[in-house]
């Protein structure tokens, strides 16, 4: 009997909490995790224009996850070497005509 008035009382309210004005916030861990993650990319980004390396944010990001991962930073400085050394590599995808 107890199980039943329990069903009746979130059958009850139930109504009531759907109407309602819920938010869906994150985790105050994840916010803070998410904005340490930003300050390791921006203090990256200084040093990378200082060292004038010309990675944007996302290839900063992207080296970060690689090298996370457990790709050799060494093996991975020179992919990007040899990727720019090739003809065209200056060039931007984005940047490509339509073709």
């Amino acid at each position: 009997m107890r199980i039943n008035k329990s069903c009746k009382e979130t059958r009850r309210k139930l109504p009531h909490l759907l109407n309602s004005n819920l938010t869906i916030k994150m985790p105050k861990e994840a916010d803070d995790k998410r904005q340490a993650a930003r300050e390791v990319i921006d203090i990256l980004q200084e040093i990378s224009d200082l060292l004038n390396t010309n990675l944007d944010r996302t290839e900063l990001s992207l080296c970060v996850s690689l090298i996370e991962n457990g790709v050799n930073p060494d093996a991975l400085a020179t992919v990007i070497k040899d990727l720019r050394k090739e003809p065209g590599a200056s060039k931007r995808v984005s940047n490509a005509p339509a073709e």
